[in-house]
């Protein structure tokens, strides 16, 4: 992901204002970082599992995974190979969603970067892959 490429950081107040499905809003920053930190490790999977949880679920998703989706890219490059297509999809599948008429609306903040001149979310986390 280009060095310039905004993120909410994880000590934001703003991460307070977001919905999920399940915990609170306040977990998705230490969820991500939790994640992070595991990344290449036996508990992966299970901190990718309760991260992703948050923001979607069975399709739908929350605002929060609008926030989310940059951090994620941004760890991809640090993902096995092998895994990296479990995570795209999962990215896809906010990419898609989002399209949907019951899904939030992007905030201005990421419309502004994602959507005047610059590809969707989902395709950039598929350049990262290439």
């Amino acid at each position: 992901m280009p060095p310039d490429t905004k993120m909410l950081p994880p000590d934001s107040p703003r991460w307070k204002s977001f919905s999920v499905h399940f915990g609170t809003p306040e977990q998705v920053p230490e969820r991500l970082a939790s994640w992070r930190e595991s990344i290449g490790g036996p508990d992966e999977a299970s901190n990718w599992s309760d991260l992703w949880e948050q923001f979607l679920h069975q399709g739908t998703i929350t605002d929060a995974a609008y926030a989310a989706v940059p951090h994620i890219v941004r760890e991809l490059e640090r993902i096995a190979p092998m895994n990296r297509l479990n995570y795209l999809v999962e990215v896809a599948e906010i990419e898609s969603a989002r399209h949907e008429t019951t899904s939030p609306r992007l905030p201005p903040i990421s419309a502004n970067l994602f959507l005047k001149g610059k590809p969707p979310l989902g395709f950039c986390a598929f350049v990262v892959l290439l």
